[in-house]
C-alpha cells in the first residue's frame, strides 16, 4: 500500500543522524537479499560522511509520520567518477545515482517508486542527461526495478567481492 501522506525533499544536515540509520538498515537487507558478505561502503559512512554528502550533493529524503523511510544520494557533475570508469559522457550532465535506500517494509509499495521518479525529475529539470548506477547483479529484483525505469547494463565488475552492474539511464533533451 502507498502510503498518500509521503513528502519527499531536500535533506538537510539535521536529517544526517536519520539518514544514517536509514541507510545502514536498508543497505543490510541489500547485502543480504544480494548475497553479499563483503563489507559495504554505505555501512562504513560516519555521521560526517553523511553530513557532508548533505552539503555537498543534492540528497533527498522521503517522509511520512514516522519519519524518513527512504532516501538517495544525486552526485554530479561526475567527473572524478567517470574518468575513473573510462566513460566518454559529459560530466557537466552526467549524475550519480547513489545511496537509494528505502525502510524494508516500505520496499515494493511504492515509495521507491515515487523517490526514483522524484530524483528522476529533479536531475532533468537541473540539465542531467545521463544517470549512472552500480548495484549488485544478483538482486534480480533491484535489477528489474531500475531495468523497468530505462536503465541499460553497461559493464560489471567483480572488485568488491560481489558482481555489481554499471547501469545508465540516457535523458531526453
Amino acid at each position: 500500500m502507498i502510503n498518500t501522506d509521503l513528502l519527499i525533499r531536500q535533506a538537510n544536515t539535521k536529517d544526517a543522524a536519520a539518514v544514517m540509520a536509514l541507510i545502514r538498515r536498508a543497505m543490510t537487507v541489500y547485502a543480504r537479499n544480494s548475497g553479499i558478505s563483503s563489507q559495504l561502503e554505505s555501512l562504513e559512512e560516519r555521521l560526517e560522511d553523511i553530513e557532508d554528502s548533505i552539503r555537498n550533493h543534492y540528497v533527498m529524503v522521503a517522509e511520512n509520520r514516522d519519519g524518513l523511510v527512504g532516501t538517495v544520494r544525486l552526485i554530479w557533475p561526475a567527473k572524478s567518477e567517470l574518468r575513473d570508469a573510462d566513460m566518454n559522457l559529459d560530466p557537466e550532465k552526467t549524475a550519480w545515482f547513489s545511496r537509494f535506500a528505502v525502510m524494508p517494509e516500505l520496499q515494493a509499495a511504492g515509495t521507491g517508486r515515487l523517490l526514483y521518479q522524484a530524483a528522476e525529475a529533479y536531475l532533468e529539470d537541473n540539465g542531467v542527461r545521463n544517470i549512472l548506477l552500480y548495484t549488485a547483479l544478483n538482486n534480480q529484483r533491484l535489477v528489474t526495478f531500475y531495468q523497468g525505469r530505462g536503465f541499460a547494463l553497461l559493464s560489471s565488475e567483480n572488485k568488491r567481492g560481489y558482481e555489481r552492474g554499471l547501469f545508465i539511464k540516457q535523458l531526453e533533451p
